[in-house]
């Protein structure tokens, strides 16, 4: 579609090929009239993009350089995408017009602090202006789907329901993504709800993403390795469940489209492709890296071992050279993840660091991490993906898709499950973010009284109340740096002052902070409180 889902545009990949002034765009794999260095920028081939309006140096808005000598680059007049959908449970791509939550409250604009004041404004991207009071999920982890503050008084926030972007067709043969409407079994039977028991109990309910009531009685496959495709309970009494007739998607779900399985078997060019397991094949060795048998295949567009720019095949047998073909893109929407959470960032905007899309695949300890898309040797739940995008498509990279400590993996140790990851901060600021600063990792070794502080790992002056520890780290890695890690009112360290055991530390605010608001507790501006007021004293001593 012709049509931006965010204000910047980052994710823009459709065929708009005019500036605003209406002067036509250079090809981005071309150096003429103009020389640039974004050929290699932009994901994929250059090639692929032509002479699309793209934006690929995070400015205002989609953008080319132009055809004409006179004027290097221009913008484009790209309209915003109109979505009322949403790809992924979480819906953090979300940015369609839906502004009441599920007990039908009118929303309150995200740029207004009535009636109900919060820290949100700063943290959409663009201008929370541009958001209005449509429905959003602002936070990963925080919440399980788009809300808003409503103009309720009495009702702080509340959800609200966007339905899923309805795709009816499967992208692998297992179809674990598959997230469409279809209700129906192979022989015609009706579909069972999958939070209902009857007339079939199972363990389902609480396997399948978000909440099972959202799937309805749609077909799933809400565990790998078990079903060939998606299925269902019945409502017949004399049938438990059946496959359902899902298609594969004539589409591609990535850049280089590696789990395409749909049937277009004609190259760009328009020639006809040759069979996989035809012994006229150039190199028949590719048809190795094909899974299950050859002849499913057919003479389909394919990418075995993700060596091509985008799904290929062979197409005379004198010609050892493949064609690629033109499988489109399924959506737009999820190049927003890549872009929106820097992806190309191999450190940490926060400590937290759930929005790491960064390539590291090692623990802490120097273990290999095991894939997401697969549960050996360590079975989990978030071989559905997360953070709308695909399981694969997160490889076997740290991630954090549970608001842990800091990004962490599955390890293919079949003696040691999970680890966290090493991964630097990127701005090592000294300053806190909220007002207990309990997030705060700068190097800041002194107390507000003027005294050096101890080191976490020491016991000279003083030993360490042993109930102290960094979840995710270790008490060598803190060094001597102010830390909250017990919940007291700001951070603080053990001095080097024998007659001092403690003091806090005087941490500045961070000029663009935005107090963190914990709705379970109905506060804003300090994390969760302690069960009892003296408990961060008591840690200390």
């Amino acid at each position: 579609r012709d049509c931006k889902i965010s204000v910047e545009g980052l994710e823009y990949r459709g065929n708009i090929s005019v500036t605003v002034s209406g002067k036509s765009c250079q090809r981005w794999d071309s150096q003429t009239p103009h020389q640039h260095s974004y050929a290699k920028r932009l994901p994929g081939n250059a090639s692929e993009h032509k002479n699309y309006c793209r934006n690929p140096s995070s400015a205002g808005s989609p953008w080319c350089y132009t055809l004409d000598p006179k004027t290097r680059w221009e913008h484009c007049q790209i309209p915003l995408c109109a979505m009322d959908c949403k790809i992924s449970v979480e819906g953090l791509e979300y940015r369609g017009n839906i502004s009441v939550t599920v007990s039908g409250k009118s929303c309150q604009r995200w740029d207004s602090q009535t009636p109900h004041s919060h820290g949100y404004a700063e943290r959409l991207p663009g201008n929370a202006s541009e958001h209005e009071n449509y429905c959003r999920n602002p936070k990963p982890g925080m919440e399980a789907t788009p809300w808003c503050y409503t103009l309720d008084p009495d009702t702080r926030w509340e959800l609200c329901h966007i339905p899923f972007c309805v795709l009816d067709c499967k992208k692998t043969r297992e179809g674990m993504d598959y997230r469409g409407n279809k209700s129906t079994t192979i022989s015609g039977k009706t579909c069972q709800r999958w939070d209902r028991q009857s007339p079939w109990t199972h363990s389902y309910t609480n396997v399948l993403p978000g909440n099972s009531s959202i799937h309805e009685n749609f077909c799933r496959n809400p565990r790998a390795n078990e079903a060939d495709g998606p299925w269902c309970y019945t409502t017949d009494p004399n049938t438990r469940w059946e496959f359902c007739d899902i298609p594969f998607c004539e589409c591609r779900d990535t850049i280089k489209g590696e789990e395409y399985r749909g049937t277009i078997s004609h190259t760009d060019r328009g020639r006809e492709c040759l069979r996989w397991d035809s012994p006229l094949s150039p190199e028949p060795s590719f048809a190795f890296y094909l899974e299950g048998n050859l002849r499913s295949h057919e003479n389909y567009c394919r990418n075995p071992a993700n060596q091509g720019e985008k799904p290929w095949c062979f197409t005379d047998p004198s010609e050892k050279n493949e064609e690629y073909c033109n499988i489109p893109m399924c959506s737009q929407i999820k190049y927003f993840f890549y872009f929106f959470v820097n992806s190309n960032k191999e450190c940490l905007d926060n400590i937290k660091g759930q929005y790491y899309f960064g390539t590291v695949s090692k623990t802490e300890d120097g273990i290999e991490c095991q894939r997401w898309d697969k549960l050996q040797p360590h079975d989990h739940r978030f071989v559905y993906g997360f953070m709308g995008l695909s399981a694969s498509e997160h490889e076997n990279y740290c991630r954090n898709p549970d608001m842990e400590e800091k990004p962490w993996c599955y390890t293919v140790n079949d003696t040691v499950r999970y680890q966290y990851c090493d991964i630097p901060l990127c701005n090592e600021k000294d300053c806190k973010e909220t007002e207990r600063g309990m997030e705060y990792q700068g190097k800041h070794n002194m107390t507000r009284g003027g005294i050096a502080c101890q080191r976490w790992d020491s016991t000279y002056p003083h030993v360490p109340n042993s109930r102290i520890s960094f979840p995710g780290s270790t008490l060598s890695r803190q060094e001597n740096y102010c830390r909250n890690p017990d919940g007291g009112p700001s951070p603080w360290c053990y001095t080097l002052n024998p007659d001092v055991r403690w003091q806090t530390c005087d941490i500045p605010f961070c000029l663009n902070s935005s107090f963190q608001c914990d709705f379970s507790g109905g506060m804003c501006g300090l994390e969760q409180p302690n069960n009892t007021g003296m408990t961060w004293l008591l840690n200390k001593n």
